[in-house]
């Protein structure tokens, strides 16, 4: 799958390909970030501090930022139904630094 990301700050479109496990764990990253905003008033520093100097784009990188870390972490890696609990503990320690 390709997916079009246009560069805001030069006007650049770029191509990046993607693969399903890629947005799969994009979704999960996602997720994560909006229930870190919504649902917890104080929330993980990193995000809160992220959120407040760049906003919503800051969000958007973040969250690139964190899939492709965990991707490339578990790069050809075979999941045998422990993906949840393994984006889940790598989340949490993400989320932990500043």
């Amino acid at each position: 799958m390709t997916v079009k990301l246009k560069n805001q700050a030069v006007g650049k479109t770029t191509l990046k390909l993607r693969d399903t496990s890629w947005i799969e764990t994009h979704h999960e990253v996602v997720a994560a970030i909006t229930l870190q905003l919504e649902e917890n008033p104080i929330g993980s520093e990193r995000i809160r501090n992220r959120y407040e100097a760049q906003g919503t784009g800051g969000m958007y990188e973040l969250a690139e930022e964190l899939t492709d870390k965990f991707e490339t972490l578990n790069q050809n890696r075979e999941w045998d139904g422990e993906f949840f609990d393994e984006i889940e503990a790598f989340l949490i320690e993400e989320f932990a630094k500043d």
